[in-house]
């Protein structure tokens, strides 16, 4: 199989400055909520184990004193008994339950986790032995409240998970409403530059916008529409300057030839080839300087409402240059398979097609010229040496030329060119040996 050669650009896809902002908006918060929510949890951890050190058991031996003060002022007073809180005097008037519990060990807090065959208990309780009376008072009191129990770590989980997702949507609402004040100025000066006409570009730019990032960037922009503008107007002159000069000595070259041809002299054999020479190069020169003057053009200004019929032009170009192949054993044939018609001005048209068939008829020594026109596309195939595969994927590039080649490699590229700006496509399949088949595609065009 042939290479085959595609010169649409490839599509390329990019996110905006506006998303890449509310997409850091989004990241910073997400990680801030996160970093808040660890903080918030290791507080708490934090916070259970200094309260129950540093102030609960405080309070709770405070408590203790204050009854055994009570306690020593009368004996009559009776010991605390609530859920929370409950003193015994003496292990006998302890349940049994809870005499095992605390036998054996010396003052201090406690904390123990009791199974029975029911259920799983803990117990936090304070031994506590008076100085004056040794007598040894134990306090149960329940610290359940303050520890974060299975139950309470999803409800706080919960609550982090909640505010985390809160804090991502502000951030997506934030990061638009700040996306859209940054983005302003950028927008504004894209506007600006977009609405710019190519014949008086803006040149003061830089003077709506205050001295910042923007500033600089609609300076940088003035300044390179100034240059742009001064080349333009160089181009413009050279336009105007070529086209009168160079069409003046082809004209006059052009109706010399002519005038040679009304003698009878021209016939001759020394004197018809290269009369002949000399006009398919005039008419070369007409086209090549046609398309350039083309190419200099806006892509607005290439718009036409001239209808040519492709079957009808192929014709005219296939008899103009026939006689590269009067002297060669070649059967060329045209095959009509659908009528074809481009808007597209007729010396474009005529410049591509003749560059297509001049190729074919110069490099196919023997064999056959198959042209054919289908519904959206040319098909020109020969029996040629075909082209090297170095040169394949140069072979539109400028001055890209083979062994053989006796132009200037400029053919290909001009054509190349032209259908880039009226978006056609040229693809180009080749063996080395056995032939070259080339197919000028108009697409939505046909």
């Amino acid at each position: 199989m042939g290479q085959d050669i595609n010169w649409r650009p490839p599509m390329v896809y990019r996110h905006s400055l506006r998303s890449h902002i509310v997409k850091s908006f989004c990241i910073y918060g997400s990680l801030l909520s996160l970093c808040y929510a660890v903080f918030v949890f290791i507080t708490l951890n934090y916070l259970e184990e200094r309260l129950e050190k540093n102030f609960y058991q405080t309070r709770i031996k405070d408590e203790l004193h204050f009854f055994l003060d009570q306690y020593q002022k009368d004996k009559n007073t009776p010991p605390p008994r609530s859920p929370y809180l409950t003193i015994y005097l003496d292990l006998p008037s302890m349940p049994e339950s809870l005499r095992h519990l605390v036998a054996g060990r010396r003052d201090g807090f406690y904390e123990i986790d009791h199974a029975t065959a029911d259920e799983s208990e803990g117990y936090s309780f304070l031994i506590h032995t008076t100085p004056e009376t040794r007598q040894t008072v134990y306090l149960f009191y329940d610290a359940g409240f303050l520890e974060i129990t299975d139950n309470r770590t999803v409800v706080i989980f919960g609550i982090l998970a909640v505010g985390y997702i809160l804090v991502f949507f502000i951030s997506i609402w934030i990061g638009r409403l700040t996306s859209r004040k940054i983005i302003e100025p950028v927008a504004y000066l894209a506007d600006m530059v977009q609405k710019a006409d190519p014949d008086h570009l803006p040149t003061d730019l830089s003077s709506s916008f205050y001295h910042d990032e923007v500033g600089a960037l609609a300076l940088s922009l003035e300044q390179t529409m100034g240059r742009i503008g001064l080349f333009m107007q160089r181009e413009q002159q050279f336009t105007r300057n070529a086209s009168h000069e160079l069409r003046t000595p082809v004209t006059v070259i052009k109706g010399a030839v002519e005038v040679l041809k009304q003698h009878p002299e021209w016939k001759t054999p020394g004197i018809r080839p290269p009369l002949l020479r000399i006009e398919r190069s005039v008419s070369d020169m007409e086209d090549i300087i046609d398309a350039f003057l083309w190419l200099a053009r806006e892509t607005d200004a290439l718009a036409t409402d001239e209808r040519n019929d492709v079957s009808a032009l192929m014709e005219d170009v296939m008899a103009q240059h026939r006689c590269l192949i009067d002297n060669k054993p070649l059967i060329v044939k045209r095959v009509h398979e659908a009528d074809l018609c481009i808007n597209a001005p007729r010396s474009i048209l005529k410049i591509v097609l003749g560059n297509l068939v001049k190729n074919a008829f110069n490099y196919t020594i023997s064999g056959s010229i198959t042209v054919t026109v289908k519904t959206d596309r040319v098909v020109i195939e020969d029996t040629g040496e075909g082209i090297p595969a170095d040169l394949l994927e140069k072979a539109t590039e400028p001055r890209t030329r083979g062994k053989e080649s006796r132009g200037f490699g400029i053919g290909l590229a001009i054509a190349k060119m032209i259908c880039e700006r009226f978006d056609w496509r040229l693809a180009i399949a080749s063996h080395p040996g056995s032939g070259t088949a080339v197919e000028l595609i108009f697409g939505k065009q046909a």
